[in-house]
């Protein structure tokens, strides 16, 4: 259960010894290697005959079934974003480190303090006569004022130059947050994919099936003789599907094979 509700996410590893350890830990992801290969495999789609009608010739009439069911197009949304969205446990990474490590804030007397070296409105002797506890936070993008002072002697002091910037917090990437913390992260579990499969009451409703997809079993166990059966009911699409099977024996030996067969609505 509690690998079903990391779906979708990332798994945060910690090692829990103490720094003079320095622990480490390394983590290998053998899927980029395996999409590599995946890539010069043939794709098997149920329509791959029609694909090339696609190509030449543009229908403008919506496809419409027996029942009066229009059929839609794929529709591919996507959107632009200005900062990479991140999940729960590095937003709150992030929030710390501007905590934290970005001390930066705004004096009483409205002076940006800490924003770079040197510029402090209030050293000890505190030259702006207001105290340094009433701060606030700055805003992203305000222009501000920093001031740099002498110190003459007891509470003396002199200005040695004033400037007006923008304020632009410390951002950190997602690497930097994990290696400030000692983490280390990996993609969640994915316990099967999931196709919707028709039940026997389905099958009797009028809707149109347009499944292209009829089965996916990726748990399948042979018997004794190293058989196995499996049943699905076709959809409405009256056309050739490939079935493409796949499995390891107990040695750890893999095996796959291809079959074809036509569905022909009567």
């Amino acid at each position: 259960d509690k690998m079903k509700a990391l779906q979708g996410g990332y798994v945060y590893l910690k090692p829990m010894l103490s720094k003079e350890f320095k622990p480490a830990l390394e983590l290998v992801d053998y899927f980029p290697l395996i999409d590599s290969i995946k890539k010069n495999r043939p794709q098997y789609y149920p329509m791959e005959e029609l694909s090339h009608y696609k190509k030449e010739q543009i229908l403008d009439l919506p496809v419409i079934s027996s029942d009066s069911t229009i059929l839609l197009n794929e529709v591919t949304i996507t959107a632009k974003g200005h900062k990479p969205f991140r999940d729960k446990m590095m937003g709150r990474l992030d929030s710390l480190a501007q905590i934290n490590l970005n001390y930066t804030y705004v004096c009483g007397c409205g002076y940006l303090q800490n924003y770079k070296p040197d510029y402090n409105a209030h050293p000890w002797w505190k030259p702006c006569h207001i105290s340094s506890d009433k701060r606030t936070t700055p805003i992203e993008g305000k222009q501000y004022e920093i001031v740099k002072f002498k110190h003459l002697g007891g509470n003396q002091f002199s200005l040695i130059d004033k400037q007006t910037v923008v304020y632009h917090a410390n951002h950190y990437s997602e690497e930097e947050l994990l290696r400030m913390n000692n983490l280390w992260r990996t993609k969640g579990y994915y316990r099967k994919r999931e196709f919707y499969q028709p039940d026997e009451v389905d099958i009797q409703l009028s809707t149109s099936d347009a499944r292209n997809t009829l089965l996916w079993a990726p748990s399948v166990i042979t018997d004794e003789k190293g058989e196995a059966e499996v049943h699905f009911y076709c959809s409405d699409i009256n056309t050739g599907f490939i079935g493409v099977i796949e499995g390891i024996d107990g040695n750890g030996l893999l095996g796959n094979a291809k079959c074809e067969f036509r569905v022909i609505r009567k």
